[in-house]
């Protein structure tokens, strides 16, 4: 559960929305992950005062499933956040831990790289007609002329006389190979040890890094300038 748009690329499978389940108004599912982006812009310390969005029963129940987590679901809360003290105090009394990355490196498999070099070869030497998307290329000649002359290129390799496509189909190997095959080592501190993890873009939620982007443009004009409610 989680106020961002998160997806599994091996399944499809999508998030469920935040609120309604760690606000305790619906059930979460039995090992529950609650992750939340940016905290205390969902659950800040204003909270802690009289609130017209969340009356006094709601803020208990908030302040329950932060606390009793792991009895309701044996679930995980995850958060990011700036600074730890800006967070609703119903949340942040209750223990958690926190964990500083401090190396990342990364490294193509060897099969990854064996892949890779015989997907480059094929592209650069075999005829473009096995390589590239006839479709969109001949959607892009007008005239006859133009198509008969694209067929004729078609029967070399596309790096002589495509090289728009030879490129673009080489950035895709390395794209999808790197996707498939690229492995992530970090090392992090966590309580008074230090670690290394290892992992895969399969292990990777992706998510919309500009998801508060419709909020920041609803801010401003048409000429950029910020608007304001007006005093009543």
């Amino acid at each position: 559960y989680s106020n961002l748009d998160l997806v599994d690329y091996e399944t499809g499978y999508k998030n469920q929305e935040l609120k309604p389940y760690f606000e305790l108004k619906k059930k979460a599912v039995e090992g529950a992950i609650f992750c939340i982006d940016e905290v205390s812009s969902t659950y800040g310390k204003d909270l802690y005062n009289d609130n017209e969005e969340y009356d006094k029963a709601e803020k208990k129940d908030l302040k329950e499933n932060s606390k009793k987590n792991r009895h309701f679901t044996n679930g995980w809360i995850l958060g990011t956040e700036q600074d730890g003290q800006d967070i609703f105090i119903g949340i942040r009394e209750n223990g958690y831990a926190i964990v500083h990355c401090l190396q990342t490196n990364k490294r193509l498999q060897l099969k990854g790289k064996i892949l890779r070099k015989i997907k480059n070869f094929f592209n650069l030497c075999l005829p473009a007609l096995f390589t590239v998307d006839i479709k969109s290329l001949m959607q892009e000649q007008l005239f006859l002329s133009g198509k008969i002359k694209l067929l004729l290129k078609l029967l070399i390799p596309s790096y002589f006389l495509l090289p728009v496509s030879y490129y673009t189909k080489r950035q895709n190997i390395y794209n999808k190979i790197n996707r498939k095959y690229l492995l992530f080592e970090t090392r992090f501190t966590y309580g008074s040890g230090e670690y290394w993890i290892r992992f895969s873009n399969n292990d990777i939620f992706d998510y919309n890094t500009r998801e508060y982007k419709k909020v920041y443009d609803a801010m401003f004009d048409e000429n950029g300038d910020r608007i304001y409610a007006e005093a009543k």
